[in-house]
């Protein structure tokens, strides 16, 4: 009896012993695993978008894919008169050129938020229906001639759904690329339009995240990247419907980060709705609406890189306003900044497809060296 609880106790020992062995080799194991875990990297700065231009050319026109010709459109340009000016305010420099109304007998034509001007002098736009529009140009007024192609995925196929077509941001690279940013599923997509046409496919540059960095709030339904330009540094910009307090949200994106942590002033009631860079200054559109009131349209300018703006114009009714959503600006010969902006009638009756130059002066601080 004696020896038997000898070895009873020298088994418990022995189990105890064991599980001591097990728990100290655990908790060894453990503390390499967390010595041996890699240190939390920062993401990476954001890339030019000229590194990733022949990339992304690449993914959008691969080599099985053939040019495809956009389909020719009319678009009847009616110019209007008679301009009724007593609610546009022009600041010093700044000339209203013409506005015409555009329709066309394409029922996809309309919808029209991003806008940007090609080398050749041709508008390009596009539509929140997924398509591209162009619109032919005669000595700086639209002359009747357009071209329509439908946006594809980067399988190739048409986009089916309003969520993944509802583009509203537009930059042209000196390429030919289409550089489209996407409101609902928000992301930007590269198209190479001079090397496939109608044939591009939509090369992934980012998706945006629904809570992005620098913005400190979840992007709102339907108040995503309305904006796009490539700004004097050779960043990719996009600047958010969404509004960041009393300001608006810009900042860059590129495949390897995504941040709105710039700020530009916002006019009270407005939300920013188009960008473009020239030289080393860039414009804003805004635009604000209430029921009774109508639109609202300003435009700003900044100059040399500071986030402090020159107003250019403000615009409301009376005067011949609508949901103005791109701007685009190019230089003239003599070194007038022409700025385009497009309305987007949003296939409504109600609505029109306006199309609005105006000629901004050069000064000393705007004419490039």
């Amino acid at each position: 009896m004696q020896n038997a609880k000898g070895m009873i106790w020298v088994s418990i020992a022995l189990a105890l012993a064991l599980a001591l062995a097990l728990t100290l080799a655990a908790c060894t194991n453990r503390g390499l695993a967390t010595e041996d875990k890699p240190p939390i990297i920062p993401p990476a700065a954001p890339l030019k978008i000229e590194a990733n231009i022949s990339e992304l050319s690449d993914r959008s026109c691969p080599d099985d894919a053939r040019f495809t010709q956009p389909q020719s459109i009319s678009i009847n340009a009616a110019a209007l008169t008679n301009i009724d000016t007593e609610g546009a305010v022009l600041n010093e420099g700044i000339t209203l050129k013409g506005i015409w109304a555009l329709t066309s007998d394409e029922p996809n034509f309309g919808g029209l938020s991003g806008i940007s001007q090609h080398r050749s002098g041709t508008l390009l736009s596009v539509s929140d229906a997924g398509a591209f529009v162009w619109i032919g140009l005669d000595d700086g007024a639209p002359d009747g001639h357009g071209a329509i192609a439908y946006m594809r995925d980067e399988t190739g196929d048409v986009f089916d759904k309003k969520s993944a077509a509802d583009a509203e941001g537009l930059e042209l690279t000196d390429s030919g690329i289409a550089l489209v940013s996407f409101e609902r599923n928000a992301r930007a997509l590269a198209f190479d339009l001079e090397g496939c046409g109608g044939a591009a496919r939509g090369a992934l540059i980012a998706k945006i995240p629904d809570r992005p960095a620098g913005l400190g709030k979840t992007i709102p339904e339907n108040e995503g990247p309305e904006a796009l330009m490539i700004d004097p540094d050779g960043f990719l910009v996009g600047g958010l419907e969404a509004q960041a307090g009393d300001a608006a949200a810009i900042g860059k994106i590129s495949p390897s980060a995504v941040s709105f942590e710039k700020r530009i002033a916002r006019p009270s009631g407005t939300k920013l709705v188009g960008l473009d860079a020239l030289d080393d200054d860039f414009f804003a559109l805004f635009r604000g609406y209430l029921p009774l009131f109508g639109n609202t349209i300003v435009v700003h300018a900044y100059q040399n890189g500071s986030t402090n703006p020159r107003e250019l114009a403000t615009l409301k009714r009376p005067f011949p306003v609508d949901n103005f959503e791109g701007i685009t600006a190019a230089r003239l010969p003599d070194g007038t900044v022409r700025l385009y902006l497009i309305s987007d009638d949003n296939f409504s009756a109600k609505q029109r497809t306006l199309l609005m130059a105006f000629d901004l002066q050069p000064t000393p601080d705007t004419v490039s060296p």
